[in-house]
């Protein structure tokens, strides 16, 4: 996966938490069901560039 989908990844699961936790407040179990699969979301990202970034600093 290039860095760029990494990082565009990482921003769509903030934005789906942002908007969850603005626009769900109607049915608490989904709202908490999609805030979790984003922060998940956002950490494998999270983890994925910073694997990349100690990677590339090795390297070098």
């Amino acid at each position: 996966m290039p860095l760029w989908l990494a990082c565009v990844i990482l921003l769509l699961a903030v934005l789906g938490m942002v908007l969850a936790r603005r626009n769900m407040s109607a049915d608490r179990h989904v709202r908490i069901l999609c805030i979790s699969f984003s922060a998940i979301l956002a950490l494998i990202a999270l983890v994925y560039i910073g694997l990349t970034l100690l990677l590339v600093s090795a390297v070098e």
